[in-house]
């Protein structure tokens, strides 16, 4: 049995219980209030190993409700009135406070996700498995949450509408819901060069692509060269691509892929509107 919990009481489950709901249809355990709405935890390929600090995915596995299911850690909704939960890699399941269940959606893997502030939406990344991942791009793609009804357990794979956006991993959703911000591009390093870089997605009032602005389009942001690439990366508990500040301001960490000798890594803020970056702080806090 693995207990999840936080210091501020924000959730509080048991992963066993949890999957055991999914295949009875008991209530399951609601936390109170929400985290971070977007958790996230380093990716395990091996391929990133020439990365000294992997992009961020899924949380890995954690329980086994039977030999062949498997499921992640709950992504509760910025309300906490929803958890949702990825099993067997591919299946979306979405649960309510009382415990009902939408099965929303099934591809062959979903290797990031994040909830829309209305708790209606949610955005997901859709990496293909056939593909090798030197040259594999995650598509990006918007998909609506029905209500749930009472009266239904797990049904059948629901048809919510769902459009794609552009491509990412690891979406982080602004708080009014206009931008995503993703690392794009191919998740693997090769020495001094990574695959990735930090992409900004803006939406309209359907929430279809308005604009796509490149970590290039940031005017303040140091420039790939042909030596080392510049990314997104982790610093301490800021995760790749970043924390939003504000509706429109993004901080984010970045780094050069092999040591350089200038003082351009660090924390950067990133104004939306005026496409500017700005550092504001090392990556050590110097």
């Amino acid at each position: 049995m693995i207990n999840i919990s936080s210091s501020k009481g924000w959730l509080s489950l048991t992963v066993t219980a949890l999957i055991v709901t999914f295949l009875s249809c008991a209530p399951a355990v609601s936390p109170t209030s929400a985290p971070d709405p977007t958790p996230v935890a380093p990716g395990t390929e091996s391929p990133h190993a020439a990365i000294r600090t992997p992009p961020p995915s899924l949380p890995p596995t954690t329980a086994t409700a039977s030999p062949a299911t498997t499921t992640t850690l709950p992504f509760p909704s910025p309300d906490n009135s929803r958890l949702a939960v990825v099993q067997d890699l591919g299946t979306l399941i979405v649960q309510d406070a009382d415990g009902q269940q939408h099965k929303i959606l099934v591809i062959d893997e979903i290797s990031s996700l994040a909830w829309f502030p209305n708790g209606d939406h949610i955005v997901y990344s859709d990496r293909d498995p056939s593909q090798p991942v030197v040259n594999r791009e995650d598509t990006l793609w918007i998909i609506s949450i029905p209500p749930l009804e009472a009266d239904v357990c797990i049904r059948d794979v629901e048809t919510g509408e769902r459009h794609q956006i552009g491509t990412g991993h690891a979406p982080r959703v602004s708080p009014d819901g206009r931008y995503v911000a993703v690392l794009a591009g191919v998740l693997w390093g090769d020495a001094c060069h990574v695959g990735y870089r930090l992409t900004v997605v803006e939406l309209d009032a359907t929430m279809r692509t308005a604009a796509v602005y490149h970590q290039t389009d940031f005017a303040g942001l140091p420039r790939d060269d042909e030596a080392a690439s510049f990314y997104p990366t982790t610093a301490g508990d800021l995760t790749a691509p970043g924390r939003w500040r504000s509706n429109t301001e993004l901080v984010t960490a970045m780094k050069w892929a092999c040591p350089v000798q200038d003082n351009t890594e660090g924390i950067y803020l990133l104004d939306l509107t005026t496409r500017q970056a700005r550092k504001i702080d090392g990556l050590s806090g110097d």
